[in-house]
Order: structure tokens, then C-alpha cells, then sequence
């Protein structure tokens, strides 16, 4: 059987470079897309710690971002539970979330509709096996 690691990098490049080019069209930072987004999903506040975990992105990144969206008045930072810090979306980050992340989320569900709920599950089904043999076996690298 041939490899099918070039296809499966190249779906998961492309689908990389599709979330870029709508935070272009948005006229975000794709930095700026991911955060919004997890804050937007998560209800509109997260701990930053998450944020590093569910963007993927750096530390240092993530608290770049934070720091010109907080002078941009998109997020305020409050003190969470122990050494936690809440990002919480301001009235102007709620709004650009919306019209941002939220448009991205309102496509990602308008795609998922279009399937059955076991397309769905054998899709999760086989990332989180992906997932969790990838983690494994990076750990014993």
C-alpha cells in the first residue's frame, strides 16, 4: 500500500492555509482568528493558560496577541481561580468576534450539517485515534 502521508499533509496544510486566508479576508491576523475563536466558543472568556493548549500557538505569541488586542480594547485579562488569568471579550471583542470567528463557526456547522451523525462520529472517531497513537509515540521519541 503507498503512503497516504502526502495527502494527509497536504489536507491538513491546506485546510492551515484556508483558516489563514479567512482571517485575510476578515482582515485579522490569524493569530487574532484562533484566539477569538476559542474565546467565542468557550463563551467569551477562557482561561489564558487554555489558550495556549487550544490554539496551538506559543506562549509568547499568544501573550503578544493578548497585549495588542487588550490596546486595540478587544480583551480584558481579570484574575482567575489561583495563578489563572481570565480573558474576557469586551464589548468591541464580542462584536468583532462575531463577525470574524463566529462566521468561520457558523461554516464549520453549515458543513457538519450537511452529515450523518455517524459521518461525524467516524470523523472524531478517527482524529482522536490519530491524535492520542501520534501523542504516544511522540512521547517515546
Amino acid at each position: 500500500m503507498e503512503s497516504i502521508i502526502p495527502e494527509f499533509i497536504n489536507i491538513e496544510s491546506t485546510i492551515d492555509g484556508l483558516y489563514r486566508e479567512a482571517a485575510v479576508k476578515l482582515c485579522i491576523t490569524d493569530t487574532e482568528l484562533r484566539i477569538l475563536y476559542v474565546i467565542l466558543i468557550g463563551g467569551g472568556s477562557c482561561n489564558q493558560s487554555s489558550l495556549y493548549r487550544k490554539t496551538g500557538i506559543t506562549r509568547s505569541t499568544v501573550n503578544s496577541a493578548l497585549h495588542k488586542m487588550r490596546n486595540k480594547g478587544l480583551v480584558g485579562l481579570e484574575k482567575g481561580d489561583g495563578r489563572n488569568v481570565r480573558v474576557l471579550l469586551t464589548d468591541s471583542g464580542e462584536e468583532l468576534a462575531a463577525n470574524t470567528a463566529g462566521r468561520i463557526i457558523a461554516v464549520e456547522n453549515d458543513i457538519f450539517a450537511q452529515w450523518t451523525d455517524a459521518e461525524k462520529e467516524q470523523f472524531l472517531s478517527f482524529n482522536r485515534r490519530y491524535m492520542t497513537e501520534f501523542a504516544e509515540r511522540i512521547k517515546a521519541l
